[in-house]
């Protein structure tokens, strides 16, 4: 059905959204996650989750399940609240099946089993009863009964499977010792099953609590990148074990991208906080026109596959709340929870001529630079406070293709690529433009610039490669049309 547009359209529209073609859905509907499921996405954890939850308030605890634990078996913050749901209802039942299991509701192999019991059980209860009335029958019985009990029990330990995060910045020896002392605090809780451990790296309270989860679905034993068992009834020792080095890899990478492209906002955030009191109505204010470009662009949240979506034009992905008191909670990517805020910094090591672009425990780039002569680029702790392109000087070119600029002084490109690794400038830090082009769009107002003579001992800096490609969604005007620049040169 072609909807056609009048001259007076119905409000009714507003309230649909298309789904695919030829297909409309009122998110009102009551079962509107189920159409999602049936039309658009089969695997939505969204979805799976709110189906879940509506089979588990009519009492429905087996569709319930299968729903919730469809909703477990992804990445985003439906999965955590699914595998939440799912540890909840094994806490009330005994009857939950395996964890490590999914199984859909009326299975036939439970009916089976259930089977083979009764038939076994009125088998049995036969043989005693003609056994009462026959010696020869009388005797086969007692000699199977005697020759079993007490000849053939094997006792085999159950496995109990938890999970529990890691910071990537950890060392080996931290993660060792904590699988290690969970390994014996869980041993203690159940001493006759094998108790196994899996880590996956994870950010804020998550590694805080130091936490075991109970496995509900078996794509938690896929991301870990190490595992500990310990059976305290047969073994003393706790056995840990390193694997995935290439999911380890993919994960870290994953956690800079979105880490990154978080902290680029909430720098800018705080940056515009500190100068108007409030935050913006909208993200998009932030790339406004110089001298209001906070930001270049304001990011989307990174996919799996790529480092920043850009098709379509939008900043859906952020959940911004700009009443929040903390920042973290002002500005969190959907789907992704306890993402630390750390300011974005530049350092400007003197001693090897060096800037690094970092985030956290992220190395994002770094670059040779040009530097005062006779020690004038100054040792300290300073902000961004302008941004701008094609920053006009008192010479044409002077300051290269762009400017970041801190007070007097300002890190910019420059005409003079010779200057670069030398003392050769007043006291500003000198790129090559191409480079001034790379970093620019990540250093948002409010930045950090930390100028030292050596850089200081931090062994937790991890590289994440070369910077991603980020394209600007809201391109703002950084150009100061007839303003003319007086950083130190």
């Amino acid at each position: 059905m072609q909807i056609r547009k009048h001259r007076f359209p119905s409000g009714n529209l507003k309230q649909i959204e298309p789904l695919k073609s030829n297909v409309y859905i009122n998110p009102a509907d009551p079962h509107y996650y189920e159409k999602i499921l049936q039309y658009v996405d089969a695997h939505s954890c969204k979805a799976h989750y709110y189906v879940g939850k509506k089979y588990l308030e009519r009492g429905n605890r087996d569709q319930a399940l299968y729903h919730l634990r469809r909703s477990a078996e992804g990445q985003d913050s439906f999965a955590r609240l699914a595998q939440a749901a799912i540890a909840e209802i094994g806490k009330t039942s005994e009857s939950v099946p395996s964890p490590t299991e999914t199984v859909e509701p009326s299975s036939p192999r439970s009916k089976l089993i259930l089977y083979v019991a009764i038939s076994g059980f009125l088998l049995l209860l036969l043989l005693l009863l003609l056994g009462t009335l026959h010696p020869s029958v009388r005797a086969v019985v007692s000699q199977y009964v005697s020759d079993t009990v007490g000849m053939h029990v094997v006792y085999e330990a159950g496995e109990r499977p938890f999970y529990l995060y890691f910071d990537a910045s950890q060392s080996t020896r931290v993660i060792e010792q904590t699988l290690y002392d969970k390994a014996l605090e869980m041993g203690k809780q159940y001493p006759r099953d094998k108790i196994v451990l899996y880590g996956l790296y994870g950010t804020g309270d998550d590694v805080k609590l130091s936490r075991a989860y109970p496995v509900a679905v078996t794509s938690v034993i896929e991301h870990a990148f190490v595992t500990a068992q310990f059976h305290a009834q047969s073994d003393s020792h706790v056995h840990i074990r390193f694997i995935h080095p290439q999911v380890e890899k993919e994960a870290d990478e994953q956690r800079a991208r979105i880490q990154t492209a978080a902290n680029i906002i909430r720098t800018a955030l705080s940056q515009y906080q500190k100068e108007h009191g409030v935050y913006p109505n909208s993200l998009e204010t932030l790339a406004g026109e110089y001298p209001n470009n906070y930001l270049s662009y304001v990011p989307q949240v990174p996919s799996e596959s790529v480092a920043f979506q850009h098709n379509p034009p939008s900043i859906e992905g952020w959940l911004y709340e700009p009443t929040a008191e903390r920042l973290e909670d002002v500005l969190q990517p959907e789907g992704y929870s306890n993402v630390p805020f750390v300011p974005m910094e530049l350092f400007i090591v003197k001693g090897e001529h060096k800037l690094l672009l970092v985030n956290g425990n992220y190395i994002l780039h770094q670059t040779e630079v040009g530097l005062g002569r006779d020690d004038r680029t100054p040792i300290g702790q300073f902000v961004v406070d302008q941004r701008v392109r094609q920053p006009e000087g008192r010479e044409p070119g002077v300051y290269g293709a762009a400017a970041l600029g801190f007070g007097a002084y300002a890190i910019h490109g420059t005409n003079e690529p010779a200057s670069i690794g030398a003392n050769d400038s007043l006291g500003c830090v000198r790129l090559i433009n191409d480079e001034m082009d790379a970093i620019f769009s990540y250093v948002p107002s409010g930045a950090h610039i930390r100028i030292v003579d050596a850089m200081p001992d931090t062994p937790q800096l991890l590289a994440a490669g070369s910077l991603p490609t980020m394209p600007s969604i809201y391109r703002a005007g950084e150009t100061a049309e007839g303003q003319v620049f007086s950083w130190l040169l």
